[in-house]
């Protein structure tokens, strides 16, 4: 690897830590700093988006989504590989995982024909297991929600990605706990948040193998996937979300270590439990939200797409630069 390239990632993950986000201490789920007045943050350089059009999350209606062959198969380039030296960090706001990669990991998208790069990826919780994830499907709401984090190759930095319409790619991850058994593939994370707990700002080194593929659901193909943008201020509509259609099964013990999570904030003071750290759903104002299943013209393609992805779990790619 070369230091050059080692130095530009190192730059890319040290902005993803504080993906667009304003001063933590600026704003809330609740209270007077809530997402209600997000859209009035003053947030320096970047455009303050919280009241636009195309925001996220969503609530996606299953029948009143579009199945549309242009998705086409989403890759996984290297998820089936370890991050390098990965790092976990309370922010205030959530639990956030980055990584300086020795190696490429990232997805390519046919619609939009992009390569983006693997940043980050943080989680979103509730206070009890009935709710918790920022999308919600057909009315129901997740324990908890993922979002891996991925900027477009063909920019530097996040902070010019985030001004451009293709500029990053979210993929979103569901939780709901259906058993009471663990979560084996999923204990390594359990186990990191449970080390940086007890105070905001807090940042540990992960030493167990993070390997992304392991924190997806069996099935990686069926998804959603609309225009939208981050679900924190500045609320910048520069992503294409994909919303994976299957759930990872966790355990009640296991996310009752995510609500354990202690963070300051506005009009909290002292530390307080993080709960309910998600952003409820945004109106569509009219954009589409696809899907590539259950429809005539996937059906065919659908065993195609996992063989495809299957095989990128296992193909090393050569990242373009």
């Amino acid at each position: 690897m070369s230091g050059t390239w080692s130095t530009r990632m190192l730059l890319v993950v040290f902005q993803s830590l504080h993906l667009c986000r304003v001063d933590s201490s600026d704003w809330s789920y609740d209270g007077k700093q809530g997402v209600g007045s997000w859209s009035k943050l003053s947030v320096g350089p970047s455009a303050n988006e919280c009241a636009s059009y195309s925001q996220s999350p969503i609530h996606i209606k299953v029948r009143s989504t579009i199945c549309a062959d242009s998705l086409g198969p989403m890759r996984y380039l290297n998820y089936d590989e370890p991050l390098c030296s990965p790092d976990i960090v309370n922010n205030g706001h959530t639990v956030q995982v980055s990584a300086l990669h020795d190696r490429f990991h990232g997805i390519r998208l046919p619609h939009p024909a992009s390569t983006f790069r693997f940043l980050q990826f943080h989680f979103h919780w509730g206070n009890s297991s009935a709710r918790g994830s920022e999308h919600v499907v057909d009315d129901n709401s997740y324990s908890m929600e993922m979002h891996l984090v991925h900027m477009n190759t063909k920019y530097t930095s996040v902070e010019q990605a985030s001004k451009h319409g293709d500029g990053l790619a979210v993929v979103a991850v569901l939780f709901k706990v259906v058993r009471e058994e663990d979560n084996r593939d999923f204990e390594v994370i359990v186990d990191a948040v449970g080390q940086v707990q007890t105070g905001e700002n807090m940042h540990m080194n992960v030493t167990k193998p993070v390997v992304l593929s392991r924190l997806l659901p069996k099935n990686t193909v069926d998804h959603f996937q609309y225009f939208g943008s981050l679900t924190t201020p500045p609320c910048s509509e520069a992503v294409t979300w994909i919303v994976l259609r299957k759930a990872v099964a966790i355990s009640e013990r296991q996310l009752t270590v995510f609500r354990q999570v202690q963070a300051s904030g506005p009009g909290h003071g002292s530390s307080h439990a993080l709960m309910d750290n998600f952003r409820p759903p945004m109106p569509l104002h009219g954009r589409y939200v696809l899907r590539n299943f259950h429809c005539p013209q996937c059906q065919q393609r659908r065993e195609k797409l996992r063989l495809i992805s299957q095989r990128e779990h296992q193909a090393h790619f050569i990242p373009p630069f």
